[in-house]
């Protein structure tokens, strides 16, 4: 049952992290998140202390050899629907003509995707630092993105309780 309810075959979001790597793939971008909250009793009775949260994640696959270091952008406000502001993933947004600095990896998203006209690239003189201020996984968490925004979906069953 808890299959059919689209709790059982998932991906552990550290695992996607890890897959995509390995594969080729960008660090995955967390898009959206929410909690999936169980209310029939027989499938809280299975699931136990589980807590299940569904994410979307945006994967580019980059050419091996892509940018070492960071750069300026500038959204130009090309991207129908989206005039004013681009809402790329849960961490970064760009509004039109204000520049935004980017690391290596993100630049190279937007120059190697569909978005590459989209934006005025300044390249940054430095490499990118090793250092990060941030852990990514923070980032990339969906339970965390999930309590931020307040987000919860009711897992629907053909049994109700």
């Amino acid at each position: 049952v808890l299959w059919g309810e689209g709790m059982g075959g998932s991906l552990f979001w550290k695992d996607l992290i890890s897959l995509a790597h390995e594969t080729g793939f960008s660090t995955p971008l967390l898009v959206s998140a929410s909690h999936i909250e169980v209310h029939n009793t027989d499938l809280k009775a299975k699931a136990g202390d589980i807590r299940y949260a569904s994410g979307t994640y945006r994967l580019f696959k980059l050419p091996k050899r892509s940018a070492r270091s960071g750069a300026v952008v500038t959204y130009k406000g090309t991207v129908s629907d989206f005039p004013e502001q681009l809402y790329f993933d849960s961490s970064h947004s760009f509004k039109k003509d204000v520049k935004v600095e980017v690391n290596a990896e993100m630049l190279a998203i937007l120059q190697n995707s569909r978005f590459c006209s989209d934006f005025k690239i300044q390249m940054l003189d430095k490499p990118e630092s090793t250092t990060q201020s941030t852990d990514p996984f923070c980032l990339l968490d969906p339970f965390l993105l999930a309590d931020r925004r307040g987000a919860s979906v009711r897992q629907c069953s053909k049994t109700h309780s």
